[in-house]
């Protein structure tokens, strides 16, 4: 199950589950590595499209996804069609260290009143694709911005500023087109059975969302 297993790769505004992907680079890393993206992205839609169904139609949106995350792999520089949007990522296995940085996060955002993607990732493989020297971590926009420490909220919301996300001081800030609650789009519908994965002998579970009241 370990060499083909699934994987979730963001293609657009969704997600998606691919089985051997890991597999797929892991073979590919040598003979690919000084290939051109068209070349890359062909050969992976060859080996993938044998255990997943990719439609034809959208085979260049999934041949650029997995071109983008085969050069994440192998640590080279790589086009995100995402980078335009505000994407953060928490790194961290969850515990109280990695919630509370995430907590931090979910509220820089608030008071800034920016829309975000925003994924805690807890799963050991994934995190050690990032390669970063520990965790807890925070990657903005593809950036690690720290990493086996955790800022204060005032630091992130100075990375949030330098994104250039922020309207200039003294503007009316545009109500965000979406918003994104614990990894969720707001706006979206969803099935709620398919936001956690299954895992024998484990107890799983994901916060959907949390509420702070003050009185």
């Amino acid at each position: 199950m370990d060499r083909d297993s699934v994987t979730q790769i963001k293609i657009g505004t969704h997600k998606f589950s691919i089985v051997g992907l890991k597999k797929a680079f892991e073979s590919m890393a040598e003979t690919y590595v000084e290939q051109a993206d068209d070349t890359v992205a062909e050969e992976l839609l060859n080996r993938l499209s044998k255990k997943n169904y990719i439609p034809e139609k959208v085979q260049k949106k999934y041949g650029r996804a997995f071109v983008r995350e085969f050069r994440r792999f192998l640590g080279q520089p790589f086009d995100d069609e995402n980078s335009q949007g505000l994407e953060i990522k928490v790194l961290g296995a969850g515990c109280v260290v990695c919630d509370s940085l995430e907590n931090k996060v979910m509220e820089a955002l608030t008071e800034m009143s920016l829309a975000a993607e925003l994924e805690h990732i807890r799963d050991g493989d994934q995190i050690a694709e990032y390669k970063v020297k520990g965790t807890p971590a925070l990657i903005i926009n593809g950036k690690v911005m720290c990493s086996g420490t955790t800022p204060s909220k005032n630091e992130i919301i100075k990375w949030l500023e330098e994104t250039g996300c922020c309207k200039k001081s003294g503007e009316i800030m545009d109500k965000p087109e979406a918003v994104f609650i614990k990894n969720i789009t707001f706006s979206d519908v969803h099935n709620l059975a398919e936001l956690v994965e299954y895992e024998e002998g484990r107890v799983v579970s994901r916060t959907l969302l949390k509420i702070h009241l003050s009185v």
